[in-house]
Formats: structure tokens, sequence, C-alpha cells
């Protein structure tokens, strides 16, 4: 792994106040928000380091760090996202009447009588 460079350090170092002063507003509750947010900074600033700053590893290393990196994101994201997808699934929904458009069956009734 690349050493981080500084500014990007210093995003990771303010994840830390940030999160315990949103948990704190929160009546102390945990928010599953912020461990994505501190999981997706640390990517960020390991990206951010291999493409923006002077890195001095070869192209292939600097390859097989990006996709690594890529592939956490997706990975985190795209669990979320299919566990709420799956849950919203799981949950038992009202049938619904289908929806008309008036204009539509204006139309019709006119053709029917002709």
């Amino acid at each position: 792994m690349p050493a981080l460079d500084p500014s990007a350090k210093m995003w990771m170092d303010m994840l830390v106040p940030l999160k315990t002063m949103m948990e704190s507003m929160n009546q102390g509750e945990h928010i599953p928000l912020l461990d994505t947010l501190s999981t997706m900074t640390k990517q960020l600033a390991i990206l951010y380091t291999l493409f923006w700053t002077e890195y001095d590893g070869g192209e292939f290393c600097r390859g097989l760090i990006f996709s690594k990196e890529i592939g956490t994101i997706f990975w985190t994201y795209g669990s979320e996202m299919v566990s709420e997808y799956l849950k919203s699934m799981s949950e038992p929904q009202e049938p619904q009447e289908p929806q008309i458009n008036p204009e539509l069956q204006k139309k019709a009734s006119v053709a029917g009588k002709k």
C-alpha cells in the first residue's frame, strides 16, 4: 500500500471527531451510514494517493491496488443496496388497483359508442 498523502490523511483524521459528534447528536445511537462513510473515506484516500500524488510504485502495482480498492467500494455499497432491496421485497405489500388514465378512459368510451 502506498503511504497516504498528508491531505488524504487529514480527511481520515477528521472523520473520527465527525463520527463522535454525529452519534452524540443522535442520543448515542449508532449510525450505520457513518461506518460506510469511514470505509469509503479510507478507500478514496488510497485512490487519491495513487493517482494525484507522486506514487513511486509501478503501473502494475497501481492497477492491483486500484482494483482492490474499487472492489471494496462496490462490494460495500452493493451489499447494502441488495440487502435493502431484499428487505423491501420480503415485506408484505397491499395489492393496488390499476391506475387508468382518465383521458384514455374517455377516448375508450367514445370509441365504444361508435
